[in-house]
């Protein structure tokens, strides 16, 4: 049983969830079984005292109530298979095919992209109860999930290619109309990134809705993507918004991280990790371009999408990690850390798919500044495309590198060094100027916090509060602002501010009444006992901005600018 699945690299360890493991002959004989490991069996075929079996019967349960995009969930109205939570390989023999039977309830549907098999018996189809369907391998098998139930489905033709969107749930606040042409729109975008068709037949969305308040989140396969979204999380406009840059997320990988990946990612060891120092490359050049895709889709306006990429800008300078961690180290250490995260995280780890998409977004501005506009960020993907997709083994960390210089005729070997290698900034800011941008600030308040998004600390204390809650719970102190030089720690439960009550809420407004410097008293609880603690406020460091035209720039600059932000307005305008 895979310990991992790709996409997420973190160790799941989803043998915890195989209960009543047995093995017989064919003939009904049982089989001995040892676990050799968390992961593995072993059957004992010498165990059949002389018997000979044509086939071996391996039967167990699986646990399926953990309802997110890594894991499978079976309820009476619908089920997820998750292929590496779900099935066993036979070690040392996963190139073989597997057949897989589905037994639905009546009126159930199935939705994969595993290719249909009928199978018969002479002249009788056997199975006739369910589904059949054949995986060429176990890479196959576990890269195809599988739904059923009684979904809606939306069925539609993008770059002559049959798509589809399975909807499991109800969907709330989303218009099926508007977001199949949307996502109509997107498919286009991407493919016309990459100088070579989509490789693949079909592909399928498939959209869980789930109760708002439960977990979202996006996990790309072969042919498919599995999503999870809230019920009521598709407005207001931001918030459908992200949902389509997810949209855009998964399907990116369809060339980037499934067909074009690190060499390091194939063939797959399943019962270990897998350390990778190019995951940057993967998630975070897909986070730029699930952004980008929706100004090429025409789906949001320049003036949007600069506000939504100066949002992940002003994220990432709240998190003091970003100058302890490079973009290499937190791809390499990301099974232990990504998914893993502490109180510390904030002030020692930098996320890859954040400073990844400011860092691709640096690299495509210096790119066509320096070629005046005759290349781009698309000529670096198309061209590792054509040379290291399958048949080939994948890339290597140096030939990526090569690539940036060999793809667009320039030696960016020292951007690369900066920005990937060593901690730090991810040149942004000096990058907009390239495209004749300058940087003005605005009241923090003209700037709508991105639902579902991580917020950003809280001014004057410089700590994160727990989320969901209305105790105003510290989750995170970080490093070299006003709550640690007072004693703030991860855990503290602020009440009171100079003796008046204050919730998760309140405590922010109470804080903003107050200046730079100015000393308050908190009133807290640590491990139950009730302090006082007087923080001397410090002043916001990272005000909100917004990009404006440069009246002094210059044509070349006017030249990059129209290129990297062409779009259609029209379509962006119409709202959803």
């Amino acid at each position: 049983m895979a310990a991992w699945t790709p996409g997420s690299y973190r160790i799941r360890d989803y043998a915890r969830f195989v209960e009543g493991f047995e093995a017989s002959s064919d003939q009904g004989r049982v089989f001995p079984v040892e676990k050799l490991d968390k992961s593995t069996f072993r059957i004992d075929l010498g165990g059949c005292q002389g018997e000979t079996a044509d086939s071996v019967v391996v039967r167990y349960q699986v646990y399926a109530w953990e309802q997110t995009v890594r894991t499978s969930h079976v309820d009476d109205q619908h089920a997820f298979i998750h292929g590496a939570g779900t099935f066993f390989a036979v070690r040392d023999e996963a190139q073989w095919p597997i057949r897989v039977r589905l037994r639905r309830p009546d009126g159930w549907r199935t939705a994969t992209e595993l290719p249909p098999v009928e199978e018969r018996q002479g002249a009788a189809i056997i199975d006739d109860d369910g589904d059949c369907f054949e995986a060429a391998d176990y890479d196959t098998l576990v890269d195809s999930p599988i739904d059923v139930g009684k979904f809606r489905m939306l069925v539609f033709e993008a770059r002559g290619l049959p798509h589809r969107a399975v909807i499991c749930g109800e969907p709330g606040n989303l218009d099926l109309g508007s977001f199949q042409a949307d996502l109509v729109s997107i498919i286009e975008a991407t493919a016309s990134v990459f100088p070579s068709p989509p490789p693949l037949n079909r592909y399928t969305f498939i959209i869980h809705v789930v109760p708002d308040g439960g977990d979202g989140g996006g996990l790309e396969h072969l042919n498919s993507c599995a999503i999870q979204c809230r019920r009521h999380a598709f407005k207001p406009r931001a918030a459908y918004e992200d949902f389509l840059s997810l949209c855009a997320h998964e399907y990116f990988h369809v060339w980037n991280g499934k067909r074009l990946r690190p060499h390091a990612l194939g063939p797959f060891n399943y019962l270990q990790e897998v350390p990778c120092g190019e995951l940057w490359f993967v998630e975070g050049m897909t986070a730029y371009y699930d952004e980008l895709l929706l100004r090429r889709a025409g789906l949001v306006t320049r003036e949007r999408y600069l506000e939504r990429l100066l949002d992940k800008m002003l994220r990432l300078s709240d998190q003091p990690g970003r100058c302890h961690e490079s973009l290499e180290e937190a791809s390499f250490d990301a099974w232990i850390k990504l998914y893993q995260r502490t109180e510390r995280s904030p002030s020692s780890q930098v996320s890859y798919y954040l400073k990844g998409e400011l860092v691709a977004a640096t690299l495509d501005l210096t790119i066509r500044s320096r070629t005046q506009g005759r290349r781009s960020l698309d000529d670096v993907l198309g061209w590792l495309f054509d040379r290291h997709a399958p048949p080939s083994p994948g890339y290597t960390s140096r030939q990526l590198h090569d690539a940036f210089d060999q793809a667009v005729g320039l030696e960016l070997g020292d951007v690369l060094e900066r920005l990937v290698q060593r901690p730090g900034e991810d040149g942004l800011r000096e990058a907009l100027a390239l495209a004749g941008f300058r940087l003005k600030k605005r009241k923090a308040s003209d700037r709508p916090a991105p639902p579902g998004k991580p917020s950003r600390p809280l001014a004057g204390l410089d700590v994160h509060l727990r989320p969901g809650s209305d105790r105003a719970r510290i989750a995170a102190v970080l490093d070299g602002g006003a709550g640690l030089a007072a004693g703030l720690s991860a855990g503290d439960e602020i009440i009171a501010v100079d003796g008046q009550r204050v919730d998760s809420q309140s405590l922010g407004t109470r804080l903003q009444e107050r200046s730079p410097g100015e000393g308050v008293r908190l009133s807290l609880f640590r491990r139950d006992r009730l302090r006082q603690i007087t923080v001397l406020l410090s002043p916001v460091s990272s005000p909100a901005l917004e990009a404006v035209p440069d009246e002094d720039a210059g044509p070349e600059a006017q030249v990059v600018r129209d290129a990297w932000l062409a779009g259609d307005d029209t379509v962006a305008g119409n709202g959803s």
